[in-house]
C-alpha cells in the first residue's frame, strides 16, 4: 500500500522531529491492509525497529507492506517526496479490537457522559488503609479524618514496610487559583512519575492505589436524581484523570480514581465509597453531597431535556402551574421588538433561579405573574435611545424578566460584571446581594454590632447577607439545616450563634446566648410556627423583614401581639430602578475591591430546567442554583475543537 501524507500548514513542523498528526496520518492506510471484508477493527500493539532519519518533514510517500502475507503485521517505509528515508519501523504488530460490534456503527448517535448513581454502594467503610502524602499534604490530612480509623501516612513508597490492601495518594489543589494550565503539566508529571514507580514495585503488587482529586471532573447529576450538578473548578487536576484511565487500561485493578466535592457529607462517605466500587468492578467514582456517582456513556439523546425553539429568541415558563414537569422553552418573538427608551438588549449567559420562581411554577404565588426569572449576566448586543454609559460588548450583570437566551432590561437595573468574573459567578449576584442590601441598609437602618437573625442562611440571599454582615459589623444568629453548618463556621460562626432551621430548638438556643440581649432585624424566610419564634426573640423597635412568599402577615396584627415590633414583607422591586441602580454601584465598587465576592453556584443547563428547579425546591444547594445557556458559536470568533481528529 502507498499514500501520500501533508501537513497543511508547512510551519507546523517547527519544533517537532516527526509532527505527531503527520505519524498519525502515515498510518492510517494501515486499515486498508486488513484482512477478509475490513469489519473488524485492528490497532497498533507493538513497535520494533523504529527509526527516524530525518526531521522537519511536511510530506510523507508511505510505503507499508505486509510481512509473510500476514496483514497483522506489517513493515513501514516514510520518504520525503525526493526519496530520502524520513522514517522506517521494522514491524508494526496490529491486534484486533475486541469487545465491539463486529460492523462499524451506521447511526451516527452522539453520545454523552452520565453519572448514574452507584447501585448498592453502602459498603461498611472499614478497610484498611495508608496514605501517601508527598504530593499534597493538607488533603492527605483531611482524607485522613475520613478514615474509619487513622491510617498511617507515609511520604515515599520505601517507607512501607507493611504493604496495605488500599494505598491512598491524594492529588495537590489547582494553588493559586490562576491560569490551570502549569499547574496542570507539573501535577500530571508528578503524578506519572508516582505511578510509574508504583507499578514497578513488586511488594504493592496487591495493593490497590486509590487516586483523589478534587472537583476535577465536571460531573452533571441532573439526570440521577436532581442531586447537585456543577463544572470542574480543579481543571489542573482534569489531566490527571486522563493519565489514570490510561493506566487502568493497560493494568487492570491497580488503580481507583476518586473525584470529590467540597461538601463535608462527601468525605465521610469516602471510604464505603471506596470498597462498595471495588466490589463491583468500578475504577472511577465521583461523590457530590455524599452521593457516590459512577461515570456511564449514554446516547445524548436518552437524557430527558427541554428541547429550544429552532428559529429566534425563546424563554422558559410553564405550560400548566401545578408542577416542575410542565416547565418548557417557548418562543418569544416580542423580545426582538424595537427597544424603547432606556432600555438595553442581552445576550443572556447565565441566569439565577429564586424560590420565587419554583413557587410560581406550582402555582402557590397566583398573585404574582410575573414570568420566571429575575436576574441573569451576559452581553449588550443593543442599547436603546437615551442609554449612553453602556455599549454592544459589555458584560453586564443585573435585574430583567424573563429566562432565556435574549432579554430586555432597563438600563437602571443593570451593571458591568467586575474583572475576571464568569458569566455564572455574576448571575449568583443581582437578586441575592440587592436584597439582602435593600432589607438591611434602607429597611432595617442596620448599625455596626446590632442582631441579626438570619434564617436559611446558607441560601442565596443568606450567603450575601453573611458577607454584607462581616462587611458592615453585624452579629449574626443563623439558622440552616445541620448537614450545611460547616458553611456558617467557615464564615466564622460559632456554635453558640448556629441552629437548625429544621426545628424550633433555635428560640431556646439563641435565648440562652443573648441572655438579657434580644435580636435587632430579622431577615426571615420561613413560615408558621418559626415566625412566632422568631418574633419573641425580637427586641422592641425590632424590624422582621419577610422575604417569604408564603406566610405574609397583617402589619398591624403583628404589632399588637408584639409591641414596637416593625414588620415588613418586602421584595426588592420595590425599591425602584433608581434605588436599584445607585445599590449596584456601591456594590460594584465593593466587588471590585474584593471586599464583598460572587455567591457558590450549583450550575444546570437550562435545558435541564426542572431538575434546577427541583434541586432547589428541595434546598440542597448553597449559594445560588444557575441556569447556564449555551452560547451560539461566534462567526467572527474561534471555536475550538478536541478530539476532532478521530
Amino acid at each position: 500500500i502507498y499514500a501520500e501524507v501533508q501537513l497543511p500548514d508547512p510551519d507546523a513542523a517547527t519544533g517537532y522531529t516527526l509532527h505527531p498528526a503527520l505519524l498519525d496520518a502515515a498510518l492510517h492506510p494501515i486499515a486498508l491492509a486488513a484482512d477478509g471484508s475490513g469489519d473488524q477493527a485492528h490497532l497498533p500493539f507493538a513497535w520494533e525497529g523504529v527509526n527516524l532519519h530525518a526531521t522537519g518533514a511536511t510530506t510523507l510517500r508511505v510505503a507499508i507492506t505486509p510481512i509473510g502475507g500476514q496483514a497483522t503485521s506489517l513493515t513501514i517505509t516514510a520518504t520525503d517526496p525526493t526519496g530520502q528515508p524520513v522514517a522506517t519501523i521494522d514491524t508494526l504488530t496490529l491486534r484486533p479490537l475486541t469487545e465491539l460490534p463486529t460492523k462499524p456503527g451506521r447511526d451516527n448517535q452522539l453520545y454523552a457522559l452520565d453519572w448514574p448513581v452507584l447501585a448498592g454502594g453502602n459498603a461498611t467503610g472499614t478497610g484498611t488503609y495508608a496514605i501517601l502524602a508527598s504530593h499534597s499534604p493538607e488533603f492527605a490530612q483531611l482524607l485522613n479524618t475520613a478514615l474509619p480509623t487513622p491510617a498511617p501516612v507515609y511520604d515515599d513508597f520505601q517507607q512501607i514496610s507493611e504493604p496495605p490492601p488500599m494505598l491512598l495518594l491524594p492529588c495537590a489543589a489547582d494553588g493559586d487559583g490562576g491560569e490551570p494550565a502549569g499547574p496542570a503539566h507539573a501535577i500530571t508529571r508528578e503524578l506519572l512519575e508516582l505511578l510509574q514507580r508504583y507499578l514497578a514495585d513488586d511488594r504493592l503488587n496487591d495493593t490497590r492505589l486509590v487516586l483523589a482529586t478534587r472537583n476535577a471532573v465536571s460531573v452533571d447529576t441532573a439526570a440521577a436524581n436532581g442531586a447537585a450538578g456543577g463544572g470542574a473548578p480543579g481543571l489542573a487536576q482534569s489531566p490527571v484523570w486522563g493519565l489514570v484511565r490510561s493506566v487502568q487500561v493497560e493494568h487492570p485493578e491497580r488503580v481507583t480514581i476518586v473525584d470529590l466535592d467540597d461538601r463535608p457529607g462527601s468525605l465521610e462517605a469516602l471510604a464505603s465509597a471506596i470498597e462498595a466500587a471495588s466490589a463491583q468492578g468500578e475504577p472511577q467514582l465521583a461523590i457530590r453531597d455524599g452521593v457516590v456517582h459512577v461515570p456511564r456513556l449514554v446516547r445524548a439523546g436518552r437524557q430527558p431535556m427541554l428541547a429550544p425553539p429552532p428559529d429566534g429568541p425563546w424563554q422558559l415558563t410553564v405550560a400548566g402551574k401545578g408542577t416542575l414537569e410542565n416547565l418548557t422553552l417557548v418562543p418569544a418573538p416580542e423580545l426582538d421588538e424595537a427597544l424603547g427608551s432606556g432600555q438595553v438588549r442581552i445576550a443572556v449567559r447565565a441566569v439565577g433561579v429564586n424560590f420565587r420562581d419554583v413557587l410560581y411554577a406550582l402555582g402557590m404565588i397566583p398573585q404574582d405573574q410575573r414570568p420566571l426569572g429575575g436576574e441573569g449576566a451576559g452581553t449588550v448586543v443593543e442599547v436603546g435611545p437615551d442609554v449612553d454609559h453602556l455599549a454592544a460588548g459589555d458584560r453586564v450583570m443585573g435585574i430583567f424578566t424573563g429566562t432565556g437566551p435574549t432579554a430586555v432590561a432597563d438600563h437602571r437595573m443593570i451593571t458591568r460584571i467586575p474583572d475576571g468574573w464568569s458569566f455564572t459567578q455574576a448571575a449568583t449576584v443581582p437578586v441575592a446581594y440587592l436584597t439582602a442590601y435593600y432589607a438591611l441598609a434602607d429597611l432595617a437602618g442596620v448599625q455596626p454590632g446590632q442582631r441579626l437573625l438570619l434564617h436559611a442562611a446558607t441560601g442565596g440571599v443568606g450567603t450575601a447577607t453573611l458577607h454584607l454582615a462581616r462587611h458592615w459589623d453585624i452579629e449574626v444568629f443563623a439558622t440552616a439545616s445541620p448537614g450545611k453548618w460547616n458553611v456558617l463556621r467557615e464564615h466564622g460562626l460559632q456554635v453558640s450563634h448556629i441552629a437548625s432551621s429544621r426545628t424550633l430548638e433555635f428560640e431556646e438556643h439563641f435565648g440562652d446566648t443573648l441572655g438579657d440581649h434580644r435580636i435587632d432585624v430579622v431577615l426571615n424566610a420561613l413560615a408558621g410556627e418559626f415566625n412566632d419564634a422568631s418574633l419573641r426573640l425580637l427586641a422592641p423597635g425590632g424590624h422582621f423583614l419577610e422575604m417569604g412568599k408564603t406566610d405574609i402577615r397583617d402589619p398591624e396584627q403583628v404589632a399588637a401581639a408584639h409591641p414596637g415590633v416593625h414588620y415588613q414583607a418586602f421584595d426588592i422591586m420595590q425599591a425602584g430602578p433608581e434605588r436599584i441602580q445607585e445599590i449596584l454601584t456601591e456594590l460594584h465598587d465593593l466587588f471590585e475591591d474584593e471586599r464583598l465576592h460572587p455567591l457558590p453556584a450549583t450550575t444546570y443547563d437550562i435545558r435541564h430546567a426542572p431538575e434546577a428547579y427541583r434541586h432547589l425546591s428541595q434546598a440542597r444547594h448553597i449559594g445560588k442554583v444557575v441556569l447556564t445557556i449555551p452560547a451560539p458559536p461566534d462567526p467572527d470568533g474561534t471555536t475550538l475543537i478536541t478530539g476532532g481528529t478521530g
